[in-house]
């Protein structure tokens, strides 16, 4: 619409230019006109002479008045041309943004779908964890179990180093009170503490504990 208006206003600009070009060279053609007739009625008498030289005057002054208005209408010609310029930048600009805009919104749509897809395999592996710590209390890393099993084996010579580390597999397996009765390991802190002299029992209940410890690793 606005570009429309714009091309209206530059046409009707043209034409009255050249309406103003033409009563230019009217007047032009008055003055020289009167300048002829000026010439050959110098005899008749001042007072002609006088009016004729008024009236050219008057006809001069109007001529520099239409030329101060063709340049005026020139920069509104010109004007209208750079308003006309900006329109048809702004509609590519408009034509750019939606593009852009249309591409943003598939973007954005893929992205969503990724993310619904992401979000299904997260409650995925939630639910299998949660699953899986109903079935198992206390997963074992196998890693770990080794390790301790290595340090107790090397341990062998030093029974309270030991115990240390039979309770701390026995914390990490999740044994209740009464699984630490079961394999004697309430009964070998009391006989470590009550009666030192005695490593031999102590080594044999804590092998029996330590055998209990690899089944229950290779079982998680």
């Amino acid at each position: 619409q606005q570009l429309r208006e714009a091309e209206e206003k530059l046409e009707a600009a043209n034409n009255h230019s050249a309406q103003s070009m033409d009563e230019r060279r009217s007047e032009q053609a008055t003055i020289l006109r009167l300048q002829a007739l000026i010439e050959s009625m110098e005899e008749s008498g001042e007072s002609q002479a006088g009016q004729l030289e008024a009236e050219l005057l008057a006809q001069r002054r109007e001529c520099a008045a239409l030329q101060r208005e063709a340049a005026e209408q020139r920069q509104k010609i010109e004007e209208l041309v750079r308003n006309q310029q900006e329109c048809r930048n702004s509609a590519e600009e408009g034509r750019s943004f939606k593009l852009e805009n249309d591409s943003l919104k598939k973007d954005l749509a893929v992205a969503r779908q990724e993310q619904t897809k992401l979000n299904d395999v997260v409650e995925q592996c939630i639910a299998k964890l949660e699953k899986e710590s109903q079935e198992r209390p206390h997963l074992v890393d196998k890693r770990m179990v080794t390790q301790m099993l290595a340090a107790y084996l090397e341990q062998r010579d030093n029974p309270r180093q030991q115990q240390e580390i039979t309770t701390k597999m026995a914390d990490l397996l999740g044994f209740t009170t009464a699984e630490r009765e079961q394999v004697g390991l309430v009964q070998r802190r009391k006989t470590l503490m009550e009666q030192q002299d005695e490593t031999a029992g102590l080594s044999d209940l804590s092998d029996r504990f330590v055998d209990f410890l690899f089944e229950e690793s290779e079982g998680a």
